[in-house]
């Protein structure tokens, strides 16, 4: 998860987890 943060960036990083996060709310 390091690494991923750091390639794209924190912001990016926490608004594609946000994403995920929202289409997967379906439980």
């Amino acid at each position: 998860a390091d690494i991923f943060t750091k390639r794209l960036g924190n912001d990016q990083f926490h608004a594609i987890l946000h994403h995920i996060r929202f289409e997967h709310h379906d439980y």
